[in-house]
């Protein structure tokens, strides 16, 4: 959940002073949208977790990588062969481990009846409390596909197959961005000028390769 990422945000802290820890900004319900530094190198890079709030696994993932990667850095260690101290010097990756806080806790905790959005919710989740299977954000918009590239792509086929509202999943937005945390990510891309940005995302067992046929060849 977002209380215990922030706890484990706080642990990180106390045993690593040296990390930078701050947000993007914040969700519709205020809750923040924390980022880790690693490193102090000109070339900014991003990891991120928890677009969709069903995939919550990707946040103690990323977690869990910067715990490795900062105790690597501390203990001059090396990881699969690199060399962290010479990445720290090179590089800034930060790590936004939870995208969609407010979805995510809706998923994990379930919907308890104190929610700010809670008769819209119910509405959008076919009247059952049953909130696994949330992959949104709070406001019922799939923050996956409410960016600007491929956002009227997105919009033609999320019409077609009927996610033309605000709903569980795959509904893309009233515009490109229109959601405070895409906002925030967006204007944080922007100003790192970010060389390389990965988000991350769980499927069971499938690795998807291909995005629009750009997929490398190392991917085939």
């Amino acid at each position: 959940s977002y209380e215990v990422m922030q706890r484990d945000l706080i642990g990180l802290k106390e045993r690593y002073p040296f990390l930078e820890i701050g947000s993007l900004g914040k969700s519709h319900l205020g809750k923040e949208i924390y980022y880790i530094r690693l490193g102090e190198g000109p070339v900014n890079l991003s990891y991120n977790a928890s677009h969709h709030a069903r995939e919550w696994f990707t946040s103690p993932l990323v977690m869990k990588f910067a715990e490795e990667y900062s105790d690597a850095f501390e203990n001059k260690t090396e990881i699969d062969g690199y060399n962290v101290n010479n990445l720290w010097n090179s590089t800034s990756l930060y790590i936004i481990p939870m995208v969609n806080p407010d979805g995510v806790n809706l998923a994990v905790n379930g919907l308890m009846g104190d929610e700010s959005y809670f008769e819209q919710i119910l509405e959008m989740n076919y009247g059952k409390w049953y909130t696994k299977n949330w992959k949104a954000n709070i406001k019922g918009v799939d923050l996956n596909r409410n960016y600007d590239v491929g956002w009227e792509v997105v919009k033609t086929i999320a019409e077609e197959e009927g996610y033309n509202q605000p709903g569980t999943k795959m509904y893309m937005g009233e515009s490109p961005e229109s959601e405070p945390e895409t906002k925030a990510l967006v204007k944080f891309t922007r100003e790192k000028n970010l060389k390389l940005a990965i988000a991350y995302h769980t499927q069971g067992q499938v690795i998807y390769g291909d995005y629009r046929g750009y997929m490398p060849k190392e991917g085939e």
